[in-house]
C-alpha cells in the first residue's frame, strides 16, 4: 500500500461522529456526523460563532427550527446551509410517528459569505451513470459533491493540493488504495487528485473539498 497523507475513520471504531472531540479537526472541518433520529424525536445542535452548518437529509424528511423561530421542512434531495458569525441553535425534529430518519450534519469553521448571516436551500439529484463526482454546493473554499457508482466504475477526483473528506453513504469503495464501506470516512490532503473505484452497485459517495492547513 502506498504511503500517503491520509486518515481513515471507520464506522466500527468511531461510530457516526467524526472530528467531534475537542482539538480534533480536519482543516476547517470542525465536525461531521451521520445522525439517526427515532420516530417523533428531536435533537438540538449548539453552533458557536463564525461557523457554517450544512444539513442533508438521507432517509426521511425532517423539520428544523433556528433559535426557536418558525419551523421549516427539509426533504430528501435538498441541502440546507446555515451561515452565521454569531452563536445559534438548530433544533431538528422527526415528523414521522413510526419510522426513524437519517441526516448528515457538517460544521465548518468560518462563514462562507463575508461573515454575513444567511440561510440557503438547494435542490439536488444524486447523479448516476456518469462516474464522476458532481458538485451540489460551492462557496469560497468549500465544495460539496456527490455521485452514485456501479460496481467497478472508476473516477478521478481533482483536489489540487487541498484537503478532501470522503464519506460512503452506501456500498463500498476503494479510494487511493483504502477500502471503505458504508458510513466509513477518509481524509486526504496534499494530493493533486484521487482515484476512486466503486466495489458494489448503487454505491454512493459524498466528498467535501476544503482548505487544509
Amino acid at each position: 500500500m502506498t504511503t500517503l497523507p491520509a486518515r481513515i475513520l471507520l464506522n466500527e471504531q468511531h461510530g457516526s461522529h467524526f472530528f467531534s472531540d475537542a482539538g480534533d479537526s480536519f482543516g476547517s472541518l470542525h465536525s461531521f456526523s451521520n445522525e439517526e433520529l427515532l420516530a417523533s424525536k428531536e435533537k438540538h445542535f449548539q453552533v458557536l460563532g463564525n461557523k457554517t452548518l450544512i444539513v442533508i437529509p438521507i432517509t426521511g424528511d425532517l423539520i428544523y427550527c433556528i433559535d426557536q423561530t418558525t419551523q421549516e421542512e427539509l426533504v430528501v434531495g435538498q441541502i440546507q446551509i446555515f451561515n452565521n458569525p454569531n452563536n445559534f441553535e438548530i433544533q431538528v425534529s422527526n415528523p414521522f410517528d413510526d419510522e426513524a430518519i437519517n441526516f448528515i450534519v457538517i460544521i465548518i469553521d468560518g462563514t462562507s459569505r463575508n461573515r454575513m448571516a444567511f440561510m440557503e436551500r438547494l435542490d439536488f439529484q444524486i447523479p448516476t451513470g456518469i462516474a464522476r463526482m458532481t458538485t451540489i454546493f460551492k462557496a469560497n473554499s468549500i465544495e460539496l459533491s456527490i455521485s452514485q457508482f456501479q460496481g467497478r466504475e472508476e473516477a478521478i477526483h481533482q483536489i489540487n493540493g487541498k484537503g478532501c473528506f470522503y464519506y460512503v453513504l452506501a456500498g463500498a469503495f476503494e479510494i487511493q488504495e483504502r477500502l471503505l464501506h458504508a458510513k466509513d470516512g477518509l481524509a486526504l490532503w496534499d494530493l493533486a487528485e484521487t482515484e476512486i473505484e466503486a466495489l458494489s452497485n448503487n454505491a454512493v459517495l459524498l466528498a467535501l473539498d476544503l482548505n487544509y492547513i
